[in-house]
Protein backbone atom coordinates (compact mmCIF):
# COMPACT_ATOMS: atom_id res chain seq x y z
CA UNK A 1 0.00 0.00 0.00
CA UNK A 2 1.14 3.57 -0.46
CA UNK A 3 2.37 4.95 2.51
CA UNK A 4 1.07 8.75 0.98
CA UNK A 5 -2.29 6.72 1.29
CA UNK A 6 -1.55 5.44 5.17
CA UNK A 7 -0.50 9.08 5.87
CA UNK A 8 -3.63 10.68 5.02
CA UNK A 9 -6.26 9.17 7.32
CA UNK A 10 -4.27 9.45 10.38
CA UNK A 11 -3.26 13.15 9.76
CA UNK A 12 -7.64 13.46 9.05
CA UNK A 13 -7.75 11.76 12.34
CA UNK A 14 -5.83 13.85 14.18
CA UNK A 15 -6.97 17.03 13.04
CA UNK A 16 -10.57 15.71 13.74
CA UNK A 17 -9.45 15.06 17.16
CA UNK A 18 -7.99 18.29 17.50
CA UNK A 19 -10.81 19.98 16.66
CA UNK A 20 -13.50 17.75 18.20
CA UNK A 21 -15.68 19.19 20.66
CA UNK A 22 -17.56 17.55 23.31
CA UNK A 23 -20.56 16.42 22.92
CA UNK A 24 -22.88 13.59 24.74
CA UNK A 25 -24.43 12.56 21.46
CA UNK A 26 -27.08 10.32 22.58
CA UNK A 27 -28.29 11.96 25.27
CA UNK A 28 -28.18 15.21 23.99
CA UNK A 29 -29.35 14.92 20.60
CA UNK A 30 -32.34 14.53 22.09
CA UNK A 31 -32.12 17.08 24.85
CA UNK A 32 -34.83 19.54 24.92
CA UNK A 33 -34.47 23.30 25.57
CA UNK A 34 -36.50 24.67 28.80
CA UNK A 35 -38.25 27.28 27.26
CA UNK A 36 -41.79 27.86 28.78
CA UNK A 37 -43.50 28.57 25.64
CA UNK A 38 -46.51 29.31 27.21
CA UNK A 39 -44.64 32.75 28.69
CA UNK A 40 -42.32 33.17 25.44
CA UNK A 41 -44.65 35.58 22.99
CA UNK A 42 -45.55 35.29 19.96
CA UNK A 43 -42.73 37.36 17.76
CA UNK A 44 -43.66 38.53 14.77
CA UNK A 45 -41.08 40.25 11.91
CA UNK A 46 -43.48 41.69 9.60
CA UNK A 47 -40.50 44.24 8.68
CA UNK A 48 -38.16 42.43 7.60
CA UNK A 49 -35.77 42.40 10.57
CA UNK A 50 -34.01 38.98 9.39
CA UNK A 51 -34.50 39.92 5.64
CA UNK A 52 -32.33 42.55 6.90
CA UNK A 53 -29.58 41.00 8.37
CA UNK A 54 -29.21 38.22 5.80
CA UNK A 55 -28.19 41.32 3.70
CA UNK A 56 -25.45 42.45 6.10
CA UNK A 57 -23.72 38.51 6.82
CA UNK A 58 -20.43 38.22 5.87
CA UNK A 59 -16.65 37.37 7.88
CA UNK A 60 -13.83 39.38 9.43
CA UNK A 61 -10.33 38.87 8.68
CA UNK A 62 -10.36 35.41 10.90
CA UNK A 63 -12.82 34.22 8.74
CA UNK A 64 -15.48 34.62 11.59
CA UNK A 65 -18.59 35.36 10.79
CA UNK A 66 -20.19 38.53 11.97
CA UNK A 67 -22.76 38.42 15.03
CA UNK A 68 -23.83 41.83 15.81
CA UNK A 69 -26.87 41.55 18.80
CA UNK A 70 -29.32 44.51 17.69
CA UNK A 71 -31.95 45.79 19.78
CA UNK A 72 -35.57 44.75 17.71
CA UNK A 73 -37.53 45.32 21.11
CA UNK A 74 -38.11 46.57 24.71
CA UNK A 75 -40.33 47.27 27.35
CA UNK A 76 -43.23 45.21 29.06
CA UNK A 77 -43.67 42.17 27.30
CA UNK A 78 -47.06 41.53 25.87
CA UNK A 79 -48.76 38.26 23.85
CA UNK A 80 -47.29 39.58 20.33
CA UNK A 81 -44.31 41.29 19.98
CA UNK A 82 -43.44 42.62 16.54
CA UNK A 83 -39.41 43.14 15.73
CA UNK A 84 -38.62 46.43 15.31
CA UNK A 85 -35.61 47.28 12.66
CA UNK A 86 -35.37 51.32 13.98
CA UNK A 87 -34.56 50.96 17.34
CA UNK A 88 -32.13 53.40 17.68
CA UNK A 89 -32.90 55.53 20.75
CA UNK A 90 -32.11 59.06 19.53
CA UNK A 91 -33.54 61.91 18.79
CA UNK A 92 -34.51 63.07 15.11
CA UNK A 93 -35.20 66.66 13.66
CA UNK A 94 -37.12 66.97 10.10
CA UNK A 95 -36.48 70.05 8.75
CA UNK A 96 -38.83 72.26 6.56
CA UNK A 97 -37.21 72.96 3.06
CA UNK A 98 -37.15 76.64 1.33
CA UNK A 99 -38.06 76.42 -3.25
CA UNK A 100 -33.84 76.93 -3.33
CA UNK A 101 -33.50 73.77 -0.63
CA UNK A 102 -32.71 76.00 2.48
CA UNK A 103 -33.43 74.55 5.77
CA UNK A 104 -35.85 76.76 7.47
CA UNK A 105 -34.90 76.93 10.71
CA UNK A 106 -38.67 77.85 12.23
CA UNK A 107 -40.05 74.72 10.56
CA UNK A 108 -37.51 72.10 12.12
CA UNK A 109 -39.57 69.57 14.01
CA UNK A 110 -37.72 67.13 16.22
CA UNK A 111 -39.14 63.95 17.12
CA UNK A 112 -38.66 61.85 19.97
CA UNK A 113 -37.96 58.41 20.14
CA UNK A 114 -40.49 56.72 22.06
CA UNK A 115 -37.63 54.20 23.40
CA UNK A 116 -35.52 57.33 24.35
CA UNK A 117 -36.24 56.92 28.16
CA UNK A 118 -34.20 53.69 28.11
CA UNK A 119 -31.06 55.52 27.08
CA UNK A 120 -28.48 57.33 29.15
CA UNK A 121 -25.53 59.67 27.87
CA UNK A 122 -22.48 58.82 29.01
CA UNK A 123 -21.79 61.48 31.40
CA UNK A 124 -25.18 61.32 32.91
CA UNK A 125 -24.84 60.83 36.78
CA UNK A 126 -26.42 57.16 36.98
CA UNK A 127 -25.83 54.54 39.54
CA UNK A 128 -27.80 51.35 37.97
CA UNK A 129 -25.42 48.04 38.28
CA UNK A 130 -24.09 46.79 35.17
CA UNK A 131 -25.39 43.54 33.77
CA UNK A 132 -22.07 41.52 34.49
CA UNK A 133 -23.08 42.21 38.59
CA UNK A 134 -26.32 40.58 38.32
CA UNK A 135 -28.42 37.65 36.79
CA UNK A 136 -30.31 38.05 33.68
CA UNK A 137 -32.96 35.72 32.40
CA UNK A 138 -31.61 34.57 28.91
CA UNK A 139 -35.06 32.65 27.11
CA UNK A 140 -34.13 31.48 23.13
CA UNK A 141 -37.32 30.32 20.98
CA UNK A 142 -35.81 27.40 19.24
CA UNK A 143 -39.22 25.97 17.97
CA UNK A 144 -39.49 28.88 15.51
CA UNK A 145 -36.99 30.81 13.32
CA UNK A 146 -36.58 34.18 11.30
CA UNK A 147 -34.44 32.93 7.91
CA UNK A 148 -31.09 31.79 9.92
CA UNK A 149 -31.91 33.55 13.35
CA UNK A 150 -34.00 32.41 16.50
CA UNK A 151 -35.74 35.00 19.58
CA UNK A 152 -33.90 35.34 22.41
CA UNK A 153 -35.27 37.65 25.19
CA UNK A 154 -33.45 38.88 27.90
CA UNK A 155 -35.65 39.74 31.25
CA UNK A 156 -34.67 41.99 34.24
CA UNK A 157 -36.51 40.08 37.32
CA UNK A 158 -34.19 42.27 39.59
CA UNK A 159 -35.53 45.31 41.38
CA UNK A 160 -33.50 47.71 40.51
CA UNK A 161 -32.92 48.96 36.62
CA UNK A 162 -29.58 47.88 35.06
CA UNK A 163 -27.25 48.75 32.39
CA UNK A 164 -28.48 46.07 29.80
CA UNK A 165 -25.67 47.43 26.82
CA UNK A 166 -25.36 50.50 24.29
CA UNK A 167 -27.25 52.00 21.65
CA UNK A 168 -26.25 49.73 18.75
CA UNK A 169 -25.63 46.65 20.29
CA UNK A 170 -26.05 44.06 23.38
CA UNK A 171 -23.00 42.45 24.65
CA UNK A 172 -23.63 38.98 24.11
CA UNK A 173 -21.38 35.86 23.39
CA UNK A 174 -22.54 32.38 22.02
CA UNK A 175 -19.95 30.03 23.54
CA UNK A 176 -19.22 26.39 22.88
CA UNK A 177 -17.82 24.04 25.35
CA UNK A 178 -14.07 22.77 24.04
CA UNK A 179 -13.41 19.06 24.40
CA UNK A 180 -11.82 19.89 28.31
CA UNK A 181 -15.34 20.90 29.05
CA UNK A 182 -14.66 24.93 28.67
CA UNK A 183 -16.97 27.31 27.45
CA UNK A 184 -15.05 29.20 25.02
CA UNK A 185 -16.85 32.32 22.38
CA UNK A 186 -17.03 31.21 19.02
CA UNK A 187 -17.32 34.94 17.65
CA UNK A 188 -15.58 38.20 18.78
CA UNK A 189 -16.66 40.85 20.53
CA UNK A 190 -18.36 43.69 18.63
CA UNK A 191 -16.87 46.92 18.48
CA UNK A 192 -18.57 50.04 18.49
CA UNK A 193 -16.51 52.02 15.83
CA UNK A 194 -16.89 55.67 17.43
CA UNK A 195 -17.78 56.13 21.02
CA UNK A 196 -19.81 59.57 20.50
CA UNK A 197 -23.53 59.13 20.74
CA UNK A 198 -23.62 55.71 22.10
CA UNK A 199 -25.16 56.28 25.58
CA UNK A 200 -26.19 53.45 27.88
CA UNK A 201 -29.12 51.67 27.22
CA UNK A 202 -31.01 51.05 30.41
CA UNK A 203 -33.84 47.54 31.38
CA UNK A 204 -36.02 48.34 34.35
CA UNK A 205 -37.43 46.06 36.30
CA UNK A 206 -40.04 43.74 34.90
CA UNK A 207 -39.01 44.77 30.70
CA UNK A 208 -37.29 42.83 28.85
CA UNK A 209 -34.87 43.02 25.28
CA UNK A 210 -35.57 40.79 22.50
CA UNK A 211 -32.63 40.23 19.83
CA UNK A 212 -31.96 37.51 17.37
CA UNK A 213 -29.31 35.08 17.27
CA UNK A 214 -27.33 33.43 14.67
CA UNK A 215 -27.89 29.66 13.61
CA UNK A 216 -24.17 29.27 12.73
CA UNK A 217 -23.63 26.00 10.10
CA UNK A 218 -20.63 23.78 9.91
CA UNK A 219 -19.56 20.25 10.17
CA UNK A 220 -18.96 20.34 14.15
CA UNK A 221 -21.47 19.47 16.36
CA UNK A 222 -21.33 21.11 19.92
CA UNK A 223 -23.01 22.24 23.05
CA UNK A 224 -23.61 25.87 22.74
CA UNK A 225 -24.69 28.77 25.06
CA UNK A 226 -25.74 32.68 25.33
CA UNK A 227 -23.84 34.14 27.66
CA UNK A 228 -23.98 38.25 28.92
CA UNK A 229 -21.83 38.71 31.85
CA UNK A 230 -22.40 35.68 34.58
CA UNK A 231 -25.45 35.11 32.76
CA UNK A 232 -26.06 32.14 30.94
CA UNK A 233 -29.02 30.44 28.61
CA UNK A 234 -29.88 26.63 28.73
CA UNK A 235 -27.18 24.65 26.87
CA UNK A 236 -28.36 23.16 23.14
CA UNK A 237 -26.57 21.28 19.99
CA UNK A 238 -25.84 22.99 17.63
CA UNK A 239 -23.07 23.27 14.81
CA UNK A 240 -20.25 25.65 14.19
CA UNK A 241 -17.56 25.56 11.26
CA UNK A 242 -13.67 24.85 11.03
CA UNK A 243 -12.89 29.28 11.93
CA UNK A 244 -14.63 29.44 14.71
CA UNK A 245 -13.65 25.90 16.05
CA UNK A 246 -9.95 27.26 15.34
CA UNK A 247 -10.64 30.57 16.95
CA UNK A 248 -12.06 28.42 19.97
CA UNK A 249 -8.37 26.34 20.33
CA UNK A 250 -6.56 30.68 20.16
CA UNK A 251 -8.37 31.59 23.26
CA UNK A 252 -6.66 28.91 24.94
CA UNK A 253 -3.29 30.86 24.22
CA UNK A 254 -5.11 34.11 25.04
CA UNK A 255 -8.24 34.18 27.35
CA UNK A 256 -10.63 36.15 26.59
CA UNK A 257 -12.59 38.75 28.99
CA UNK A 258 -15.12 36.79 30.29
CA UNK A 259 -17.10 39.93 31.25
CA UNK A 260 -17.30 41.10 27.00
CA UNK A 261 -17.61 44.60 28.21
CA UNK A 262 -18.01 46.61 25.21
CA UNK A 263 -18.69 49.88 27.77
CA UNK A 264 -16.80 52.75 28.60
CA UNK A 265 -16.65 54.47 31.99
CA UNK A 266 -18.88 51.50 33.89
CA UNK A 267 -20.07 52.96 36.99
Amino acid sequence: MNRDMIKTPIIILSLTSLLMLSCQADKEDTEKEVVDLKTFPVILDTSGVARRLDLFQGKNFNGLPYTHFEYYFIGQVKDTIYLNPFLHFFLYSIAGMSKSGEIISEEITVLEDPFLKYRKEWEDNIDFKHYSEVKIDIAMNREIKFSDYFPVMFTNWNKDTIIIGNSTNIPIMMEAMDSSGIWRAVHEDYVVGCGNGVGYIILPPNESVITLAPIFTGPFKAKLRLSIGESYSEPFIGFINEQQVHYMSEQKKWPQNKTHQNLRNLP
